[in-house]
């Protein structure tokens, strides 16, 4: 009789967490894309800041890896890339994620003082997203 309560209560127990961590773990669609937003704009800002190609080469797509690796065993790919006309990054914006395929806006501000906006498309692969081209 003993094991029986036990066992019931054991089972309600699990039960119980299991619908829990079920309910938890759902997200809504807003909160999702806010998410991918997020990590879009941390690609973004984490390839266009870096100063050398390889330090953030798993930032992109396998195709664009594999291009990587390619011109860097023929030494075509300078190893640390001139910054100065990259200007500053002063926000992200624009941002439509239709599935894995996403596009956004990075607007930078150059020396000069003019503002350019490019487009860049995101890719999601394995559940992240990686800078396409």
């Amino acid at each position: 009789m003993l094991l029986t309560v036990a066992a019931v209560v054991v089972v309600a127990v699990v039960a119980t967490v299991s619908i829990f961590l079920s309910l938890g773990h759902s997200v809504s669609p807003t909160e999702r894309e806010a998410r991918d937003e997020a990590e879009i704009e941390h690609v973004l800002r984490t390839v266009l800041d870096a100063d050398r190609p390889a330090a953030v080469i798993d930032l992109h797509s396998a195709k664009v890896r594999e291009r990587f690796h390619l011109a860097r065993s023929r030494g075509v790919l300078p190893e640390k890339s001139d910054r100065s006309d990259q200007g500053q990054i002063l926000y992200v914006s624009n941002y439509v994620i239709e599935g894995d395929l996403a596009n956004a806006d990075v607007t930078r501000l150059y020396p000069d003082l003019m503002e350019t906006t490019t487009t860049f498309i995101l890719v999601r692969e394995s559940g992240k997203w990686l800078l396409a081209e």
